[in-house]
């Protein structure tokens, strides 16, 4: 085993935590995106088929960025699967974008968990972008008048079904999950 020799200019310190000077951090920056119109980005999926976020004028989008990495992600997709489940019959259009490393990922994954709304891949994260997004998991909410209504990171279930719930009376139900009614 070799023993390690430091550079002649390293420092030794305490902790690795950073030096806020007093200063509390927020837990996560969020961008100010909500009450305004979403921006009309396009992402192509793997079969060539692409779809943009101006498709959906008309009914409500939910959009969950995620990473097959992405423990918090993979822990909200059973929230996201009820919240399909339970709204897709009312109008609620849900559509998943992967952040993954290879477009293979995500449709891998899907299969594998029977998630069975559209996922697409955003290879140059083009729609992460235009979204503001700078970190997974992000779930937005666009109403169907194009406005973004609700946007947060790290899945948050309760918070969610408010906005929809808010949407109008067919979304009262969501509100709530199915088990807690």
């Amino acid at each position: 085993m070799q023993n390690l020799i430091p550079p002649a200019d390293a420092k030794q310190v305490a902790t690795l935590e950073p030096d806020l000077k007093g200063r509390i951090p927020v837990e996560h920056p969020k961008a100010q995106m909500v009450g305004i119109t979403a921006p009309n980005v396009t992402v192509a999926g793997k079969d060539g088929k692409s779809i943009a976020l101006a498709d959906y004028r008309g009914k409500p989008l939910l959009i969950d960025f995620w990473a097959t990495w992405c423990g918090p992600c993979l822990i909200s997709m059973p929230a996201l699967k009820r919240i399909y489940t339970e709204g897709k019959a009312k109008g609620l259009a849900v559509v998943s974008i992967d952040e993954n490393n290879t477009a293979d990922d995500g449709p891998v994954y899907f299969t594998r968990h029977h998630y069975s709304w559209p996922n697409f891949h955003d290879e140059d994260k083009a729609v992460l972008g235009a979204l503001q997004g700078d970190g997974i998991p992000l779930t937005v909410l666009i109403d169907a008048q194009g406005k973004i209504v609700y946007y947060d990171f790290a899945g948050d279930e309760t918070g969610l079904r408010k906005a929809i719930a808010a949407l109008g009376p067919e979304f009262a139900s969501l509100a709530a999950p199915a088990a807690t009614r």
